[in-house]
């Protein structure tokens, strides 16, 4: 598919989550989850790099240890992190992402995602979600 532009763009994802190496039989999901692309403090995240070449309906995999998400998803992660089913103890954990849309938010929107990051330190959750940033 041919790439789209993704910069402060709205992306919203079809997410299933499961144990590393299990069939997609045994994943959670999926749920909704959307961010705006490119609005992190610190630059673009290892997550919005690996997906910028991602069309739409095309599906991104990721086997990541449970304790590196917050770091690889950057702020963006509280977000997801917060309505994943995620095991309990710590691991690996195996992600599936389908870009199911990708549209221009309203200039007032992006204000108030980069104004939430930033009250929450970063973690973009603002909440005791897990991500290691409270």
């Amino acid at each position: 598919m041919n790439k789209l532009e993704k910069y402060l763009k709205e992306l919203t994802f079809n997410v299933w989550s499961g144990k590393s190496q299990e069939t997609l039989d045994s994943y959670f999901g999926p749920i909704e989850w959307s961010f705006i692309f490119g609005i992190g403090s610190s630059g673009m995240s290892d997550f919005e790099i690996a997906i910028d070449e991602l069309g739409l309906g095309e599906v991104f995999e990721l086997n990541i240890e449970k304790s590196k998400l917050n770091s690889y998803f950057g702020g963006i992660f509280g977000g997801l992190g917060a309505r994943l089913v995620m095991p309990e103890t710590e691991g690996l954990i195996s992600l599936k992402f389908e870009l199911k849309e990708v549209v221009t938010p309203e200039p007032k929107e992006i204000v108030t995602a980069i104004a939430a990051l930033q009250k929450s330190g970063g973690c973009g959750c603002g909440s005791d979600c897990g991500c290691g940033s409270h």
